[in-house]
């Protein structure tokens, strides 16, 4: 990866854009600037563009890199180009920022993401506009995370520094920065949870054996054993048992088998004989349907002759009418010819006022325009008068505006210095806060450092007091060892015998031989002596080595007391000397928690201020904003006014002319009152003409509608006439045919009398419940009820008409007609001896009667339904008894009467003694039919069903004694089926426990591996030889680094396992020199060599993490700080080293050095200002 530009704007310090061109810096550049000033900012700005994250030390905390020099609302934004891959790409990211919404409301607006990538044509195209797209194809592009990105490209060169100059327990919290081996904590502290999740395992399991033992008590086999032999007896009752159910069971089939038929034959019978009782009823109603049939074809001609009679009533009504209406339009025809001969001169009045409207319409409408005009000018001579007087006060108020602007403009010439201030006032305040930190730490550590102090002053005290103790102890076990000396010589002298050699010296005789101590020193006394020596001298080391850590802690407390000041005083540089007046040259030691308070209240007291003039200058500003906007509008009307006024006037002239010339044309008379007295003669004259002429209309209509309308309806009266004589002579005869009164009695007449009517059960089917029982109203129906006939009659109305007609002399010959169809009609009614009111009662009962046809499809089926059910019954009651006699469990009806007088003596039969005899002597057949009689059958169910009654008692005990057997079985068997389980389940735990004693042992020895407690002379966390590998993998890349930047003279080497006793990790480091052959520590290199060596590390880091990651390859590096330590000669020989790199990548330098800065040519500076930063590119 490669850069080649960089954009951004609202982002740190930076308020305004920034643009950077790499390709026009050398391959090593310096970025320059003070403390705080930015120049990390652009490897973040980098950094964030690429990930869309603050990395390394501002990681999560992208909120806070937008400026807060900028205003509010505006958007933070960066834009980054660079070659990956063969190809071009850039990218453009946006900062999550606040803004304010329509409502004026405040809102977070979200992070914007774009990915470009340059196309063939040399122009870029759209890759991804979605940020987890985005985010995804930059890491798959670069194969490298965020933190692995900040570790390669912006080298911890300052740390690796600080890393040399270390004491080794302490390089371990610098290498953790570096890898992350927090997962190793992880590894190690899941094995140790594993180890006592498997202890409280075994605990449990443990628990459970000793619990399953107490419940299977002494001796489970043998209570096995008993169990089984009691379920086996238990077995075998219930097997005899369940056979004597078995039989009962056989029993009770066979009895209610018989049962079933006897139900069967008793259902049979009462069915069949209730369908031999509706017969007659059905009977009936077959004949009724073939009257209601009949009928129903006499009804089609009946519906007919109503037609045809009732269409010649409604026309003869009509024709009566029509012919009435002809009459009056011959007399009202002398009245209309009179009004007509008067319409001319009418027409001729109506002209003459016509022209005379006309003239005086045109004078009207001069006489308008006139009035128009007069009003117009009234209109503009107030208009003109307003214009005048608002032109007057428009310039005035344009003179007071202009003053107004002069005062505001000079009043707001001190805002700027105003704003400078304040931005001034933020920067020291916010240093004031770091500092009231710093020293509140500065507080704290001098705290811990004074009582670590105390703590050194006690254990030297410790120290003095137990080498008291030490000496008094030791002289006890010398005079002890002097003793236990004498005893021995004692023992050996006792031993010694004249004559024999000595076992010390060898010599045979003992001139003065050593007396033996009467009480001896026993071995206890003696181990004890020396156990306390031992412990003297072990609690002397712990607290020797106790005061050494605290001798040590003062040497970090210094030095961070050292670091703190420095930060302290470098924030109380920054801030500007004219806020902090006397205070300005104060000692940094004298500065206090309190003094710090004191300036902070009159900082707050100065922003205040200060806000309050700046609110004042924003107020004066829009102020000044809305009167130059009035000023505008007030010239802009000035100059309309005048332009108005000036119309106004022209105006004014035009419609005074105008008016003379229309005086001149019509007078001063009103002409409106004449021409209102001619529009009204017109009105009335017009309206006369019209109502002669419509009147008239109207009457010629009438005259031939009514003269063509009579024709038509004397044509039809003459055709219906003629079909209602057809229709009618074809009815009569058809019901004197049929018999018509007859079938209508037929349909009137019931079934039978209500004395035969049987009672009809709830449980009657539909067709028995749906059939004509009552009068015929309640059985007919037809498809629509029929109408009445007219009231009128031919009789009456024909004599009318033909009064009518004679008394209209074109239709005397149509009379003649009507009076021939007359008697026609009245032939037909004498022939069949009835009159008209007869023949209309007639043809109503006869429609009244009729039948629908779906009514009689059905009455057919129910009556076919009805055989068909009355023929299977008789033929089911006829099988039924046939089968009787050979399913009957009697012999005879002798062997039925004694069963059911001796199972039921007090049933009542109703059987005398002649009455058996008389049975016996009819035979078996008699005997048979008998068994089918109702009575018979209900006795033989009801005997049955107390038999029944008895094997059901019967099977019933049986069944509780089988059930109260196998509740005894079955707790036998629970009880053996819980003593199996548990012996099940003993043997299952204890195979469980047995493979976890062994996995417990296994992972508590990787638990112990993991933590660094497995071999006791080195205890090493597995994390610590992870970060130590890892360590001596940098290390060696680093010598290969440093070999070539020394011209072959240096190596390094990591000792990752130096160090002994308890210590957790070594990470020693040595450097071998070539030109000596020797082998030292890090610590007498000098600046420039541990320079040399620390950039090295750093590189080795960043070839290491690019390895392991698979990245691409990374062209660019920035190394931050680290030189602020090194002296000339250092300096130099770091510059050198670093111009060496030049070749294999683009390098560029983050500090704050000024040597540096007259070193290196290619420059990016970085302006601090109260404004916000700025860069600057320099080129020697």
């Amino acid at each position: 990866m490669k850069p080649l530009s960089l954009s951004f704007e609202h982002f740190g310090p930076y308020c305004k854009r920034q643009d950077i061109d790499f390709s026009k810096l050398d391959d090593f550049f310096l970025i320059y600037g003070k403390t705080g000033s930015g120049k990390t900012t652009i490897f973040d700005a980098i950094a964030y563009a690429l990930y869309g994250k603050a990395v390394g030390g501002r990681s999560n905390l992208e909120r806070e890199l937008g400026s807060r020099f900028s205003p509010a609302g505006s958007k933070p934004w960066v834009q980054f180009e660079f070659l990956a891959s063969s190809a071009q790409w850039k990218v453009y990211r946006s900062l999550p920022y606040k803004k304010l919404n329509r409502r004026g409301q405040e809102s977070e607006a979200a992070s914007e993401v774009t990915l470009y990538r340059m196309n063939e044509k040399g122009s870029y195209a759209i890759l991804a506009d979605r940020v987890t797209e985005a985010n995804q194809i930059l890491i798959d592009l670069l194969r490298l995370s965020a933190e692995e990105f900040s570790k390669i490209v912006l080298l911890p060169q300052g740390e690796f520094q600080k890393f040399l100059e270390m004491k080794t327990t302490e390089r371990v919290e610098i290498l953790e920065k570096l890898f992350d081996v927090g997962i190793y904590d992880t590894i190690t502290e899941t094995a140790r949870k594993k180890v006592m999740e498997l202890d409280a395992y075994l605990k449990a399991k443990k628990e459970e054996i000793e619990r399953i033992s107490n419940e299977l008590g002494i001796e489970p086999e043998s209570r096995i054993k008993e169990s089984g032999k009691a379920i086996s007896e238990f077995d075998e009752k219930i097997e005899e048992l369940t056979r004597n159910a078995s039989n009962l069971e056989t029993q009770i089939a066979q009895k209610n088998e018989y049962l079933s038929f006897l139900q069967s034959m008793l259902a049979a019978w009462t069915s069949f004989h209730e369908k031999e009782e509706l017969k007659p009823i059905f009977d009936e109603r077959e004949r009724k349907l073939e009257a209601a049939k009949s009928l129903g074809e006499l009804a089609s001609l009946a519906r007919r002759v109503s037609a045809d009679y009732e269409e010649l009533i409604e026309i003869l009504l009509e024709a009566l009418q029509t012919g009435t209406e002809l009459s009056m339009l011959e007399t009202e025809q002398i009245e209309i010819k009179e009004k007509k001969k008067a319409l001319p001169f009418l027409r001729k009045d109506y002209d003459n006022l016509q022209r005379r409207a006309a003239l005086y319409q045109s004078a009207v409408n001069a006489w308008n325009q006139k009035e128009q005009c007069e009003g117009e000018c009234r209109e503009v001579l107030q208009r003109l008068d307003a214009a005048s007087e608002h032109w007057e006060s428009r310039q005035k108020e344009n003179a007071r505006l202009k003053s107004s602007i002069t005062e505001l403009e000079n009043a707001l010439q001190g805002e700027p210095m105003a704003q400078e201030s304040f931005q001034k006032i933020i920067i020291a305040d916010e240093a004031l806060k770091r500092i009231k930190t710093w020293i509140e730490q500065k507080e704290n550590i001098e705290a811990q450092r004074s009582e670590t102090l105390r703590k050194i002053q006690q254990t030297e005290d410790s120290i003095l007091s137990i080498d008291q103790e030490l000496a008094i102890a030791e002289q006890n076990r010398d005079r002890i060892d002097e003793e236990i000396r004498h005893a021995q010589a004692g023992i050996l002298a006792a031993s010694l015998i004249p004559g024999e050699p000595c076992p010390v010296c060898g010599a045979r005789d003992h001139p003065n031989p050593a007396k033996l101590e009467q009480k001896a020193l026993d071995d206890k006394t003696i181990k004890a002596t020396q156990k306390i020596v031992e412990e003297i001298k072990s609690s002397r080391a712990a607290l020797i080595q106790n005061k050494e850590n605290l001798e040590n802690r003062i040497e970090e407390f210094t030095q961070d007391l050292k670091n703190t000041i420095n930060r302290i005083s470098e924030e109380w540089n920054s801030i500007p000397c004219e806020f902090l007046g006397d205070e300005a040259n104060i000692a940094f030691e004298q500065i206090s928690s309190s003094m710090i308070e004191l300036t902070g209240s009159h900082f707050q007291s100065q922003r205040r201020e200060l806000e309050e003039r700046l609110k004042y200058y924003q107020y004066e500003r829009e102020t000044l904003q809305k009167l130059r906007k009035t000023l505008d509008q007030v010239e802009r009307d000035f100059i309309r006014i005048q332009e108005e006024k000036t119309g106004l006037e022209i105006k004014r002239a035009e419609l005074d002319a105008h008016i003379a010339s229309l005086e001149a044309q019509i007078g001063k008379e009103d002409p409106r009152i004449h021409l209102k007295e001619v529009e009204d003669n017109l009105a009335d004259l017009h309206n006369e003409i019209e109502q002669i002429e419509e009147r008239a209309q109207k009457w010629e209509i009438s005259w031939s509608s009514a003269n063509i309308k009579i024709d038509m309806q004397l044509e039809t009266i003459t055709q219906k006439g003629s079909a209602l004589a057809i229709t009618l002579e074809e009815f009569l005869h058809e019901a004197e045919k049929i018999e018509a009164r007859r079938l209508l009695r037929l349909l009137e007449s019931s079934v039978i009398s209500s004395e035969k009517e049987a009672p009809i059960n709830e449980e009657q089917t539909s067709w028995q419940l749906q059939g004509p029982l009552g009068s015929p109203n309640d059985f007919s129906g037809s498809l629509e009820s029929p109408s009445r006939l007219s009231s009128r009659s031919l009789k009456e109305l024909f004599p009318k008409l033909d009064n009518v007609l004679l008394k209209i002399k074109r239709l005397k010959l149509s009379s003649e007609r009507i009076i021939e169809l007359s008697g026609t009609l009245e032939s037909i009614f004498f022939a069949h001896t009835i009159n008209e009111p007869a023949l209309k009662e007639l043809i109503e009962e006869v429609l009244c009667s009729v039948w629908t046809s779906d009514r009689i499809k059905e009455e057919a089926k129910e009556i076919s339904a009805f055989r068909q059910s009355y023929i299977e019954a008789r033929a089911s009651y006829e099988v039924l008894a046939a089968r009787s006699q050979a399913l009957s469990p009697f012999n005879s009806f002798n062997s039925f009467n004694s069963t059911l007088l001796n199972q039921a003596p007090n049933l009542a039969v109703d059987r005398s003694d002649r009455s058996l005899e008389r049975e016996k002597e009819n035979g078996e057949q008699s005997r048979h039919k008998e068994m089918l009689e109702p009575l018979y059958l209900e006795q033989q169910e009801k005997a049955l069903r107390e038999e029944l009654d008895t094997l059901f008692e019967g099977k019933k005990n049986i069944e509780l004694a089988i059930s109260d057997l196998r509740d005894k079985r079955a707790n036998f068997i629970s009880e053996l089926d819980q003593l199996r389980r548990l012996l099940s389940r003993r043997e299952e735990v204890t195979r469980e426990y047995d493979s976890a004693v062994e996995e417990f042992g296994k992972q508590e020895k990787l638990a112990k591996l993991l933590g660094g407690s497995l071999n006791p002379q080195r205890k090493m966390p597995f994390k610590n030889y992870v970060l130590g590998l890892q360590f001596r993998e940098i290390a060696m890349r680093a010598s290969e680094r440093l070999y070539r930047m020394s011209n072959g003279r240096f190596l390094v080497e990591a000792d990752i396992l130096g160090g002994s006793g308890n210590q957790k990790i070594g990470l020693e480091l040595y450097v071998l020199d070539a030109w000596n052959g020797g082998r030292r520590p890090v610590g007498t290199l000098s600046g420039g060599e541990k320079f040399m060596l620390s950039i090295s590390l750093a590189l080795g880091l960043a070839d290491s993490i690019q390895e392991r990651a698979k990245a691409n390859r990374i062209e660019s590096l920035f190394i931050d700080e680290g030189f602020g330590s090194l002296d000339e000669e250092s300096l130099s020989l770091a510059i050198s080293v670093l111009e060496e790199l030049r070749g294999d990548k683009s390098i560029a330098i983050i500090s704050h050095v000024d040597e540096l800065y007259s070193r290196i040519p290619s420059r990016i500076v970085v302006q601090k200002a109260v404004g916000g930063s700025c860069l600057e590119f320099e080129q020697d």
